[in-house]
């Protein structure tokens, strides 16, 4: 069985472009990341020693088991992650560009959870374009054409316009 770090670098080096935008495109590339929670006198390591890179317009996931720190990488690489009681090492780069804090740029980066609260009552164009009204500084027009490209690059054309549903709401597959 293959371990973490190749399947990683197999899905990075596979990664699929969605879009191609020429506005607001941001690489980030991080390694030798290490972020561990302090509580009273015990400390806990989330994240460690890991390495990784996003690269504009693509389509990436995060892939673990529950507690493997997912959404703890995914809210730093965001400027998410707000606790103070994290030790948070390693180096971190915007467009090739070493920084030492995500937060000025986090109203340009963002992701989607998997299970987001209102979803099941959207369509998928609804989601999107949702996303997008609050996301993108661009005219409808643009936020129009950009959502339909979206649909298209990700197949969901004969789906996009049914509600997603959920536990107590029939909709499309979670696949």
């Amino acid at each position: 069985m293959e371990n973490t770090k190749s399947v990683t670098e197999k899905l990075l080096s596979q990664s699929v472009v969605i879009e191609n935008d020429p506005f607001n495109q941001i690489a980030i590339t991080y390694s030798d990341l290490e972020i561990i929670a302090k509580v009273k006198k015990t400390s806990k390591t989330i994240i460690y020693d890991q390495r990784g890179q996003l690269m504009p317009g693509t389509f990436t996931a995060i892939l673990g088991p529950s507690g493997s720190g997912k959404t703890t990488l995914l809210n730093f690489l965001s400027g998410r992650l707000v606790s103070t009681n994290l030790d948070i090492t390693g180096s971190y780069y915007l467009n090739g560009n070493p920084i030492q804090s995500v937060e000025p740029y986090a109203n340009q980066i963002a992701y989607i959870m998997q299970d987001d609260i209102l979803t099941e009552v959207m369509t998928p164009r609804e989601c999107f374009m949702f996303a997008a009204n609050l996301r993108l500084d661009a005219s409808k027009a643009e936020r129009v054409r950009r959502v339909n490209n979206l649909i298209e690059r990700l197949g969901l054309g004969e789906c996009c316009n049914t509600k997603i549903g959920g536990n107590l709401k029939k909709g499309i597959s979670g696949g």
